[in-house]
């Protein structure tokens, strides 16, 4: 049932985007863990796979954001302050939403509720499941670079 709470939250957010047009911000988080693989999810109310992540509660930063985040999809918390990658933007359904992507490490695996989350996959960064979500590709190539450069999170 809860499940289907789901489905009907993310059309009802849908219609309403469509009408109102809201400029939103989000922040996903891509952790890695010692293998340096990294952490994806696929939701149980959309399609594709995303790094964990959400939408800011009132008065939390986007850092705090990506780590509550982190911890109520997937039970997990990074291990160090998490830095932001950058902002990939992305426009649907009526909707200009702006999505900080930050980075860390963390240990363990993940836990998921089958609820809110239906799966969640380690994976290469050069090697992510088909069906990622565009940002997340985004934010792939980036990291890619970025650790090519010796740049870590």
């Amino acid at each position: 049932m809860k499940k289907y709470a789901y489905v009907v939250a993310h059309r009802l957010r849908t219609l309403y985007w469509r009408v109102r047009r809201p400029v939103r911000i989000g922040v996903r988080v891509a952790v890695f863990n010692e293998r340096g693989e990294v952490l994806l999810v696929r939701h149980t109310y959309t399609a594709g796979w995303f790094f964990p992540g959400g939408s800011a509660d009132a008065g939390e930063t986007l850092p705090q954001v990506g780590a509550r985040e982190l911890e109520e999809e997937v039970g997990l918390r990074p291990l160090a302050p998490l830095t932001l990658l950058g902002i990939y933007p992305f426009f649907k359904w009526g909707m200009s939403d702006h999505i900080a992507i930050y980075q860390g490490g963390v240990h363990g695996e993940p836990e998921i509720d089958g609820v809110e989350i239906a799966e969640a996959r380690w994976c290469t960064l050069d090697a992510l499941p088909e069906g990622s979500a565009r940002s997340t590709r985004a934010a792939a190539v980036d990291l890619l670079a970025l650790r090519a450069q010796g740049a870590t999170g």
